[in-house]
């Protein structure tokens, strides 16, 4: 009969540990998965807020021109259009000879060689018409990008090809070749302002030179 009791009791006591352990295995899952989940949103939120700050050198800010490259290499190959006028683009200088095509925007009566992802000219978003030859010649329309209180408006959102994917310009080998209009001096001063769509978010930088 002691035999049978100290049995069964040993029994009870064996199936309350194992309820114990797998209770507080099931605990520390739950406290890990939430450690987990939190961690996830942290780091969201902080490339989130790394995403914001890198347009901070950008809003509305005097740069030079070897900041303006380094932007075109900061945001290559993002969804980010890349908007740049210079002195020599006001006076009909010819574009880089090797840039085949070339995707103006017009902001009021100044004209821009768009860089990088290309933004619409329409509402579907259906790839613009690309030019050869000077920048002087009309590409952009009138009214789709505004300037407002340092912020240029946007109307529509990018360029997209017949896959449905952005429409990038990566023609850049005139930046560092004198004796056309996109040649940017490392010493040339630029107005920067941020690009936004109809939402809010950021979608671009325009660079404007500064006459010196």
């Amino acid at each position: 009969m002691e035999k049978e009791i100290s049995s069964g009791t040993m029994l009870g006591i064996v199936l309350i540990a194992l309820a114990a352990v797998i209770g507080l295995g099931f605990g520390v899952f739950a406290i890990a998965k939430g450690v987990a989940n939190e961690g996830v949103v942290n780091v969201q939120d902080n490339l989130g807020a790394v995403s914001e700050s890198a347009f901070t050198d950008f809003d509305q800010k005097i740069v030079t021109g070897t900041q303006v490259m380094s932007a075109y290499k900061q945001f290559q190959g993002k969804a980010v259009a890349i908007l740049i006028n210079t002195q020599a683009m006001t006076k009909g200088v010819s574009s880089f000879a090797g840039h085949e095509n070339i995707y103006v925007q017009d902001i009021g009566d100044t004209k821009y060689v768009n860089y990088n992802a290309i933004l619409a000219h329409e509402e579907t978003g259906k790839i613009i018409d690309s030019l050869e030859g000077k920048v002087a010649i009309t590409g952009g329309k009138d009214g789709v990008l505004t300037l407002n209180d340092g912020i240029i408006n946007t109307k529509y959102g990018f360029c997209i090809d017949y896959y449905g994917k952005v429409v990038f310009d990566t023609g850049i080998g005139g930046f560092s070749k004198p004796g056309n209009c996109e040649y940017i001096s490392s010493s040339a001063k630029f107005d920067a302002n941020l690009i936004k769509d109809a939402s809010g978010q950021i979608v671009g930088v325009a660079f404007t030179q500064l006459a010196q």
